[in-house]
């Protein structure tokens, strides 16, 4: 619980549209994936053979969970990261040649 507490909230730090959905979409993975596990085990769902997060013994899932675990890393750790306040360079025809043309709200500034 803790493991998809951390990436929810990481997903809520974050301030790309991107990594919100990313990283809310894997703590939801890995939340559906011990519901479908521990509900198998306690007889409210039928059994499947979905393995346990982090306790299979080894394979594909094994790995694919350390990878989910590390986006979220790299997620978290991007939204508690500096603010990137640099402009972005000006685009369209005007920028392709070099002109740079003030918009309004750069004119009344």
């Amino acid at each position: 619980m803790l493991f998809i507490t951390r990436g929810f909230r990481a997903a809520l730090g974050t301030r790309d549209a991107f990594g919100k959905l990313l990283a809310c979409g894997l703590s939801f993975a890995i939340a559906l994936q011990c519901f479908v596990v521990i509900g198998g085990v306690t007889r409210l769902i039928p059994l499947t053979g979905l393995t346990t997060p982090f306790l299979a013994a080894g394979g594909s899932s094994l790995l694919a969970n350390w990878i989910i675990a590390g986006l979220l890393l790299l997620i978290s750790h991007a939204a508690r990261g500096p603010v990137d306040t640099t402009p972005l360079p000006p685009t369209g025809t005007a920028a392709a040649i070099g002109i740079d043309i003030p918009t309004e709200a750069v004119k009344q500034a």
